[in-house]
């Protein structure tokens, strides 16, 4: 018999797409957008993806902001500071921080099961130049191993945990109020580099010739992200990294950071309205610490 040659686009959905719900709009001739199941959102590839997640921050508490200061308790849905950390954390938005200790007694090594990354664990009581903290950890056989590194400032960052400070790690696998030399010098100035705080957990650059502490790691290193640009039906540019799965908003605007949570949960930006303010470790991502202003 005769059919139409004319395929209803959202028949796709429910036929091909085994994450979409078969909810369809059609919004032009060629155009159209699924219903997608939990943690899931429709792309621009015309299929339904995962939502990418980040790490964790560790931030488990919320605070107020305008002219108040301290802890309040996290405001619902709606309200002008939803959106920060310790919510998105317990909306299973970000992926817990998981650390296991490893190794024997007297060399033992705390290892990443979200970035597989391994870390030394007892580090020196010696400070170092970062020229030789570089040295220091190629030079390193500890637990068995002889492949270690100095980390990168991505890698340092991530085991910061913001819910605490003097020490702003968890002292279950670390210690230490210490600053931490990283791997690359300041692009600005070469006889810089940078270092993560680890009393309040930020980073920051310093001579080089700064005496600092040294915490080791070996693994794959964290790659760096690879960004390509899109542009929505309606002009709007999204900025996609293929690393991470993160997808940006191209522009920006400047707020204080309780308005900045209000813009970013109120935003319809490329046809899109699940932009979330990013949390410290997705924001790292996109630094390239290769350049300077």
């Amino acid at each position: 018999s005769c059919v139409s040659s004319v395929i209803n686009p959202c028949d796709w959905c429910s036929l091909l797409d085994p994450n979409s719900t078969g909810g369809c709009s059609i919004t032009s001739a060629t155009e159209y957008t699924c219903g997608c199941e939990e943690e899931y959102f429709w792309d621009s590839s015309n299929k339904c993806v995962r939502q990418p997640k980040g790490i964790c921050t560790g931030q488990d508490k919320c605070y107020a902001g305008f002219n108040a200061s301290g802890e309040i308790t996290c405001p619902e849905e709606g309200e002008t500071i939803f959106g920060q950390d310790a919510q998105y954390a317990e909306l299973g938005y970000c992926i817990p921080k998981n650390f296991e200790i490893r190794g024997s007694e007297s060399e033992t090594t705390v290892y990443d099961n979200n970035l597989e990354l391994e870390w030394q664990q007892t580090i020196s009581a010696d400070d170092y130049t970062w020229a030789n903290a570089v040295s220091h950890c190629e030079d390193l056989e500890y637990a068995g191993y002889d492949d270690w590194r100095l980390p990168s400032p991505k890698e340092l960052l991530s085991i910061v945990d913001n819910s605490r400070h003097t020490p702003a790690v968890d002292t279950d696998y670390f210690s230490g109020s210490d600053n931490l030399w990283t791997s690359k010098q300041y692009a600005g100035n070469t006889t810089k580099s940078w270092y993560v705080n680890f009393k309040y957990g930020y980073s920051q650059y310093a001579s080089a010739d700064t005496p600092y502490k040294v915490r080791c790691v070996r693994g794959t290193p964290l790659p760096d992200s690879i960004f390509v640009e899109t542009t929505a039906s309606n002009g709007d540019v999204i900025v996609t990294d293929t690393v991470t799965g993160l997808i940006w908003q191209k522009t920006y605007v400047t707020n204080m950071w309780h308005w900045a949570l209000y813009y970013c949960e109120n935003l319809t930006y490329a046809g899109k309205n699940n932009w979330p303010l990013p949390n410290k470790n997705e924001l790292i991502t996109l630094i390239n610490y290769d350049r300077a202003n």
